[in-house]
């Protein structure tokens, strides 16, 4: 609900986003981001309760986004895959900077996803 009530106070006027370590954070929140299509840069490192889902949601809200921040800081969790990947590289044409350090389920196809779609720096 917090999220929901940021972006819609700043519809279409928010540009960068920290909502790092927001454990609880989930699919449903991120969805939020349709107030937000001029979103350039977001963090979401640390929010353990997402999911491929919410790179769905990004990549359709968010197409101006150019860097985006998804570390993972403990072993078990395994919130993002290549196919998510796949699906925010596709949707996000200006995306240039990826932070995916401890992503454990991330693949070489994903990666190579990112790299062809225009993605110049990429953390691992």
């Amino acid at each position: 609900k917090g999220v929901a009530l940021l972006t819609e106070g700043y519809r279409g006027r928010l540009l960068s986003l920290d909502i790092s370590l927001c454990f609880n954070l989930t699919d449903r929140a991120i969805r939020s981001l349709h107030h937000c299509p001029e979103l350039k840069r977001l963090n979401i490192s640390g929010c353990a309760c997402l999911t491929d889902l919410s790179l769905k949601y990004i990549a359709r809200y968010c197409p101006n986004l150019e860097e985006i921040s998804m570390a993972c800081y403990n072993d078990d969790w395994d919130f993002f895959s290549d196919r998510g990947l796949k699906r925010l590289a596709q949707g996000c044409k200006q995306l240039h900077k990826v932070v995916l350090d401890g992503n454990n389920v991330v693949h070489e196809s994903g990666i190579r996803c990112l790299l062809n779609e225009g993605v110049q720096s990429l953390s691992l």
